[in-house]
């Protein structure tokens, strides 16, 4: 398996899921435990949870709208 960031392709460590570099991990501006510690306190564990949850299933379903139609063009092209 390579060891190369999705995003620059420099040496990079495994994080949920993806290899990513330090320097591209520190771009994300990640949320820090406080951060996510306010976020609870100003819904509930539970809501904010689902709302992070539901976030993700539509990212999901909007890259792979983008995808099909990036692929529909790749054999329009063929």
């Amino acid at each position: 398996m390579s060891n190369s960031c999705f995003s620059c392709n420099e040496k990079g460590d495994e994080f949920h899921g993806y290899i990513i570099c330090n320097s591209c991990k520190k771009k994300l501006r990640l949320f820090t435990d406080e951060t996510v510690r306010k976020y609870v306190m100003k819904f509930t564990k539970s809501k904010y949870e689902k709302e992070i949850r539901n976030k993700l299933i539509s990212l999901e379903k909007n890259t792979i709208k983008q995808k099909i139609k990036l692929l529909d063009i790749l054999t329009k092209l063929e």
